[in-house]
């Protein structure tokens, strides 16, 4: 009996500590998590010589200029939209008035911020609170109210508390005009970084070494002129142009390193501004999304910046202009083929008192697409590395754009760390690291467009691609909406906020 009750105990110790470590390689491997403690810590030995490039001023570029401040002597930020580099662009009495970005066409659409971007910023920037108290934005409980089929999946119950002994994770309540302001005055504020700057201007050419190996310089288009800029280290974040990277005279041609599908998913924000009382009566957030498989369409309401509410309606391969009303908006939750929770139709007779406020911004989606700098990688120059939707774009539904552009500037911040100069393997390294980290975004995001008859699949693949697993998280969704204590339902939150791997499973 002795002997038994040892070997039970000696298979569970065996059985934990095979976990344990796989758990911990599948974190290493396929998020940024182990790697958040390097964020805002000061490098070891004096800051790389010379300048770090960062080519696009919109979050990947923010992100990045943050990260190289700590690293570099001098960051240069250019940006094409001259306002940006002006008093508009960075201080929080005049972001409301100011024009639209012309490159981001969600530039007015409803905007998710995870989790992950709350707890990476809070160690970049040591007065993230200050500022967002300065420009308005709410820092909210990060239950975004998920709903599958109308129904309500339930938080993740772990250790006796909702999402565990520390208790609700945080998010910002903000739009994107909002918060890139913010996150610009953050990062440009000459106090405390005053090594970095930004130029108006457009990234034009660059300049590489005679052996071809290194990139020397960029040359940038600016109001007075051309001039050229010397780089240590170049970084595009000029989005899905890709201006740098079709710059270079020795890379691949695109095509050869890209892989593409579209989703012909669509959607309409319309926007309503609301009083004080009913501001206090309507959820901060919610999420009503079809389970795979089902009925095309979803419904996303976030309250952002304090009075105004976001209400966007959504549908893959929808053959006609989504809603710009409240009783289109109604028709539309209406059409989504299972029962709605009643306090969205609660909330929707709220706004019916300001209905005559709303404004709305259509966009429909490009392309999803992932270029994999990885697989040409000894053919590019070794400080050359690309950030954010220049690495790919994936469906915006489930509003991990901003979070994927934060995920490489970690992986960039690490190799940082890690180095005394730029090496002849960085890039290299940087755009592997980043890889592993792109390939949950994309092929969750597209295993569920997949779910959706109307969806053009990548080149050489159907939709029957990922067919066993959306089968799979059907049951999943289904059973997370019941049990509490289901760890499945930690999975589903937990990809919404980048703390899980594909197999979340095992990392919980």
């Amino acid at each position: 009996m002795l002997t038994l009750l040892l070997g039970c105990i000696l298979a569970a110790m065996l059985y934990y500590l095979m976990y344990s470590a796989l758990r911990q390689w599948l974190l290493a491997k396929e998020t940024v998590m182990l790697e958040l403690p390097l964020l805002g810590q000061k490098r070891k030995g004096s800051r790389i010589q010379g300048t770090a490039v960062v080519c696009g001023g919109s979050l990947s570029g923010l992100f990045t200029a943050r990260i190289c401040a700590d690293h570099f002597d001098k960051v240069i930020v250019v940006e094409t939209e001259d306002w940006l580099s002006q008093e508009d662009g960075v201080t929080s009495q005049r972001w409301q008035d100011a024009p639209a970005r012309a490159r981001v066409i969600q530039w007015k659409s409803a905007h998710a911020w995870l989790v992950f971007l709350y707890d990476a910023l809070s160690r970049l920037f040591p007065n993230l609170l200050e500022a967002c108290k300065t420009f308005g934005i709410a820092i909210v409980t990060a239950d975004i109210g998920i709903h599958i089929t109308g129904k309500h999946l339930t938080r993740p119950y772990i250790h006796g508390s909702h999402f565990g002994p520390n208790g609700h994770p945080k998010m910002f309540s903000c739009s994107r005009p909002c918060f890139e302001s913010m996150l610009r005055s953050l990062v440009l504020d000459p106090d405390s970084y005053p090594n970095v700057s930004q130029i108006s201007g457009t990234a034009t050419g660059v300049i590489e070494s005679e052996s071809g190996k290194r990139l020397q310089g960029v040359i940038v288009r600016t109001p007075e002129g051309i001039e050229s800029i010397d780089a240590t280290l170049v970084i595009d974040s000029t989005g899905p142009a890709q201006a740098i990277y079709k710059s270079l005279p020795s890379a691949p041609s695109l095509d050869t390193i890209t892989e593409t599908y579209h989703p012909k998913m669509n959607y309409c924000t319309c926007h309503f501004t609301m009083t004080p009382e009913i501001a206090e009566r309507v959820p901060i957030s919610t999420y009503l999304l079809p389970a795979a498989g089902d009925i095309s369409r979803c419904l996303i309401m976030f309250r952002q910046d304090h009075l105004s509410m976001a209400v966007s309606c959504g549908a893959w391969g929808a053959a006609k202009d989504l809603p710009t009303t409240l009783d289109g908006i109604r028709q539309h939750v209406a059409g989504v083929g299972y029962k709605v929770p009643q306090f969205i139709w609660d909330a929707f007779d709220l706004l019916q008192e300001v209905e005559d406020t709303v404004t709305s911004s259509p966009v429909r989606c490009p392309a999803s697409f992932w270029t994999h700098y990885e697989r040409a990688a000894n053919k590019l120059p070794v400080n050359y590395v690309a950030i954010g939707d220049s690495v790919g774009r994936v469906n915006p539904v489930f509003g991990q754009g901003a979070t994927k552009a934060l995920v490489g500037s970690t992986v960039l911040n690490t190799a940082l760390h890690g180095v005394q100069g730029i090496d002849d393997d960085f890039a290299k390294r940087v755009h592997t690291a980043q890889a592993a980290r792109m390939q949950r975004f994309w092929e969750g995001t597209k295993i569920a467009d997949y779910a959706h008859k109307t969806t053009i699949p990548t080149e050489g693949e159907t939709l029957a691609f990922g067919k066993v697993l959306r089968t799979f998280t059907r049951y999943v969704e289904i059973l997370a909406t019941t049990v509490r204590y289901l760890h499945f339902s930690i999975v589903v939150h937990g990809r919404l906020s980048d703390h899980t791997t594909p197999t979340g499973l095992l990392c919980w």
